[in-house]
């Protein structure tokens, strides 16, 4: 979701990486597309918006950014996604794209915009997480997420702890919907069938068991295309409904 929203690749630099070519380009891009006519959506279509941790010192940006998409194409739940994805449109629809909230990872960050941000606006958002990262604590998680999901390259700021049981649970009180993002958050390309059992079958399991529920959502580690190949998304296809 670029655009009107590239001010949020200043909350949270993904692997620590630095803005690229992709990042200057792709405003310039998208307002072609817009005045074209190029980049209209279909009916039913919509984004979701992606975020990592939310550093506290920006939480107010985040909730100005927030409202300025309830104003703007407003802001639909993961039960309204579903529905769209399986054809079922709201009426009035046409024209409009509204913006799935997600989080990716499962910091414990995500825990406290939701309760200070999300709650009051009535907002249901979406949250993956690494069930075998959450299982882990103090440096031992802090190593596998520097290792696995910062591939080693340590980011700006601290690296901040994962959401427990506990917290995940409280979202899920507050209407939130958790997806799987891997067990561990491996890379899923090239892995064996084993290892794709163990990160896309063992995260189901593992949400399965602790959430009395099995996840419909499923979000691929890292999110390029290099991530992801015809076996990882077999494996994906096989367990979750998206």
């Amino acid at each position: 979701f670029v655009g009107p929203v590239r001010p949020l690749s200043r909350l949270y630099a993904e692997n620590g990486r630095a803005m690229n070519l992709r990042d200057l380009v792709a405003p310039f891009w998208m307002a072609g597309r817009r005045l074209t006519g190029a980049g209209r959506a279909p009916a039913g279509a919509f984004r979701i918006l992606m975020f990592h941790g939310i550093p506290r010192e920006r939480s107010g940006d985040f909730a100005r950014l927030i409202d300025r998409l309830v104003a703007g194409p407003g802001i639909i739940d993961p039960e309204e996604a579903a529905r769209r994805i399986g054809g079922s449109l709201p009426a009035g629809d046409a024209g409009r794209q509204p913006v799935l909230i997600s989080f990716d990872d499962g910091f414990a960050s995500n825990g406290q915009v939701a309760l200070d941000i999300l709650v009051p606006r009535g907002i249901r958002a979406l949250f993956f997480v690494c069930p075998a990262l959450i299982d882990l604590v103090g440096a031992a998680q802090k190593e596998a997420v520097l290792r696995q999901v910062f591939r080693g390259r340590r980011p700006a700021s601290p690296i901040e702890p994962m959401l427990d049981w506990d917290g995940i649970g409280k979202l899920l009180d507050g209407g939130h919907v958790i997806g799987a993002h891997g067990m561990n958050h491996r890379r899923l390309a090239g892995l064996s069938a084993e290892a794709l059992e163990e990160e896309v079958g063992g995260a189901q399991a593992a949400l399965s068991s602790r959430l009395g529920v099995a996840p419909d959502w499923f979000a691929y580690p890292f999110g390029d295309i290099g991530a992801i190949d015809a076996a990882a998304l077999d494996a994906i296809g096989a367990r979750f409904r998206f």
